[in-house]
């Protein structure tokens, strides 16, 4: 019975010593599933964190895009009044000009019209010399 009893004493320890390592196992499995747990949570933080970083950048991207279709309509918006001046202050400058051809059109006929009359005035004042220069020598 002694034997028996050592062999069960023997099985019994190698259980114990199952069971401890049984155990063991267990308790490095446990801190392995936390320390996976762990980095799950820390890739979870990590994946966030990139997410709300790109959403920031896309968000920035947005803004600067439509800041820059803002200034390129700013900008064509700058140059079409530009351009309307650039019109307006040339018909302006036509309409002055044109202006000035008449006025020297005007001055012209006007300088033409007191030759007329100053030629007119020479050919009757030599004529009312003639008439006089003739009843003075006994005409009329």
């Amino acid at each position: 019975k002694e034997a028996e009893n050592n062999e069960l004493r023997i099985k019994f320890a190698e259980y114990e010593n199952m069971v401890s390592n049984y155990r063991e196992a267990v308790d490095k499995l446990q801190g392995v599933i936390k320390a996976l747990a762990l980095s799950q949570e820390h890739l979870g933080g990590i994946v966030e964190t990139a997410e709300r970083r790109e959403n920031e950048r896309m968000r920035k991207s947005e803004e600067r895009r439509k800041a820059l279709m803002e200034l390129i309509r700013a900008e064509e918006e700058a140059e079409r009044i530009e351009s309307e001046e650039y019109r307006y202050d040339g018909d302006i400058l036509g309409a002055a000009f044109v202006k000035q051809l008449r006025d020297m059109d005007n001055i012209r006929s006007e300088i033409e019209d007191m030759r007329i009359m100053r030629d007119a005035s020479e050919t009757q004042r030599s004529g009312m010399s003639h008439i006089f220069n003739s009843y003075r020598k006994g005409g009329c």
